[in-house]
């Protein structure tokens, strides 16, 4: 019986018959089971290839060569060598194909393919119980690599999302400080257009101001009388006119300083 994955892997050697004709090939095959088991890896294989080169594809040479490269660690070419063996009409050396190849792709790490051969061998031998237990171990092993690898996608995911938050925390701040610049100069506009406005208003003023003083220059101009005038308007008046005519002189000129006599 084959021992499982779990404890040992373990390729047999098939000694499948061979006819009269083909005595040299058992030769070669018996040699290299010899040197197999011996653990002469390099001899069996050398051995092995030289019968399947004259074995026009016998099966039980391509199983075991197949086997030499598998326990070499050559996976791919172990695979291809099985392949062939897998056409065998013996549903024995058949399932035992499979079964190598599930146990080469479990090695690999291809636990997909190791699970679609070891369902490849129960369905040519329902009752092997290796068979059984390695494709329950290897949908195991499949389990816990997509696991992990969806833990990876998650790490992986959230230290892309921590890269990114620098950038998008950058640009929100570029943005704030834009917006706040651009406020900025809208209160400096608004500032220096009142302060136009203002500037502009004081001016109209002074102007008016300016403008009024010389009418009220004017008007003052045009009152104020001289002391001569004055006599002479007063002795063309007599009686109360006089008087009152002298009260409106006096109240034209009051503005001026006193000098002299109060006429």
């Amino acid at each position: 019986m084959r021992v499982a994955i779990v404890v040992l892997l373990l390729l047999a050697f098939c000694m499948g018959e061979v006819s009269s004709g083909q005595d040299e090939y058992k030769k070669l095959n018996d040699r290299a089971n010899n040197a197999y088991k011996k653990g002469d890896l390099q001899k069996a294989k050398s051995l092995l290839e030289e019968a399947k080169q004259s074995s026009h594809g016998n099966p039980v040479v391509d199983y075991n060569l197949g086997s030499v490269y598998h326990q070499e660690g050559d996976y791919e070419q172990a695979n291809e060598t099985y392949m062939d063996a897998a056409t065998s009409a013996d549903s024995s050396l058949k399932a035992s194909t499979f079964y190598n190849i599930g146990n080469t792709e479990f090695r690999n790490g291809d636990y997909a393919k190791a699970i679609d051969a070891y369902k490849k061998s129960l369905d040519v031998d329902p009752s092997d119980r290796d068979s059984k237990y390695n494709l329950e171990l290897a949908l195991r092993k499949l389990q816990q690599q997509q696991q992990q690898q969806q833990k990876q996608d998650q790490q992986q995911n959230q230290q892309q999302d921590q890269q990114q938050k620098p950038e998008q925390q950058n640009q929100q701040d570029k943005k704030q400080q834009d917006q706040q610049q651009q406020e900025q100069q809208q209160n400096q506009q608004q500032d220096q257009q009142q302060q136009d406005k203002q500037q502009q208003d004081q001016q109209a003023q002074s102007s008016d101001e300016t403008e009024e003083d010389q009418q009220q220059q004017g008007y003052a101009q045009e009152m104020e009388m001289s002391k001569e005038d004055a006599e002479r308007l007063l002795n063309a008046v007599t009686g109360n006119d006089k008087e009152v005519l002298r009260n409106l002189v006096k109240q034209k000129v009051q503005g001026e300083p006193a000098s002299g006599k109060d006429w």
